[in-house]
């Protein structure tokens, strides 16, 4: 577990040097919580982090989220047909969250 930490902590240095500046770092997914606790760089844990990014972008390309759609300005709108249960949205971050975790688990997702 330690080799693999300090492999985190050299590529988040490397990260650091080469932007100039030490930007918040989340850990995420599966193993996220463990490194959280032993790289010092690593600010906080978000598991859903990823899940979350995905349902945000469903949202835009969809139109059934609060940002704009990222085709409103174009003349011929390109559209977008959710083939599964992946990309199911709803009004709550955390219950979509759920419904798409709940859909990979049961291998609704392929």
């Amino acid at each position: 577990m330690y080799g693999y930490a300090g492999l985190v902590d050299g590529l988040i240095a490397r990260i650091d040097a080469e932007l100039g500046e030490q930007p918040y770092v989340v850990a995420t997914g599966g193993m996220g919580e463990a490194f959280a606790g032993v790289c010092p760089r690593v600010a906080s844990y978000n598991a859903d982090l990823s899940l979350d990014g995905l349902r945000v972008v469903w949202e835009r390309i969809s139109g059934t989220g609060s940002g704009p759609h990222p085709h409103s300005d174009d003349k011929n709108p390109k559209s977008v047909s959710p083939s599964n249960a992946c990309a199911a949205a709803s009004s709550s971050n955390k219950a979509s969250t759920a419904s798409l975790r709940s859909s990979i688990s049961t291998g609704e997702c392929e």
